[in-house]
């Protein structure tokens, strides 16, 4: 970072989506001994100070400018925002190849490509009882009959708002990678540059173009009954987390990540 262009070449720019700052200083304070937290420039400015003199006797009443060069330091306080960024992960690019998901290890750091969805369930959940005041979801209301409730009948549209009382919120991502194979993840609406209810309001749950997206990825594990606690509450507590994970997850991919950013190259 830091280098000049020569005239005529354009510089690279990168649009940043989302940037975790807390995994982003860690690893950087790692990799470079410390975190970056601003950057002193200093130059040198040479300065003309122009001065007048004028001679006393009348025959010589005539200005005379001269140019004195004063050297001067300067110092600049320079943020290294994005940079720090670029300069940690181009630190890190000899390991970060693109490939298939399931040739990476558990816990890797790894970068991909390809198409973004953004699932905002808070939002979603908030917005169902108004979308239904406004009518918006009668083809929903389709009666429903479920063989273990002989004496209720359930519509569509109770399902699913019983359904998002059950899941746990947040903001869900999913990614079609450029070797079209998904993976899941979650991210902290502190880290988006565009709020994540903007997102939805223009785009909807899909973002336009591809991303690139760099990220620890985990291999999903298939859950099982096996308690090694032999506390009756701790067991009850894992074995309705497994069920509520099976619930979401039952068709869901075999792989998730932590992202740590999602950009694109910016075009001008």
């Amino acid at each position: 970072m830091g280098e000049y262009y020569e005239k005529g070449n354009k510089i690279p720019l990168i649009y940043f989506m989302y940037k975790d700052i807390e995994m982003i200083n860690s690893f950087y304070s790692q990799v470079f001994s410390g975190n970056l937290i601003g950057i002193n420039k200093s130059s040198s400015s040479e300065i003309a100070v122009s001065t007048e003199l004028s001679s006393e006797l009348k025959v010589f009443n005539a200005a005379k400018n001269t140019n004195d060069m004063n050297s001067q330091a300067i110092e600049h306080n320079i943020d290294p925002h994005d940079s720090k960024i670029i300069d940690l992960f181009n630190e890190l690019s000899n390991n970060l190849e693109e490939k298939s998901l399931e040739e990476y290890e558990n816990g890797q750091l790894i970068k991909l490509k390809g198409s973004i969805k953004i699932r905002n369930l808070d939002a979603i959940q908030n917005a169902l009882p108004i979308m239904e005041s406004l009518g918006l979801l009668e083809e929903l209301k389709t009666p429903l009959d479920f063989p273990h409730k002989k004496n209720k009948k359930y519509n569509l549209y109770k399902l699913i708002k019983e359904t998002f009382n059950l899941i746990p919120k947040g903001i869900e991502l999913e990614i079609k990678t450029s070797y079209n194979e998904n993976i899941i993840g979650l991210i902290k609406e502190e880290y988006l540059t565009y709020k994540s209810t903007d997102l939805l309001k223009v785009f909807g749950s899909t973002l336009p173009g591809e991303w690139e997206m760099i990220g620890i990825i985990t291999k999903r594990n298939k859950n099982n009954y096996t308690f090694t606690s032999k506390s009756m509450y701790r067991q009850a507590t894992d074995e309705l987390s497994t069920l509520l994970n099976e619930f979401i997850n039952s068709d869901g991919p075999e792989y998730a990540i932590i992202p740590v950013v999602i950009y694109k190259n910016v075009i001008y």
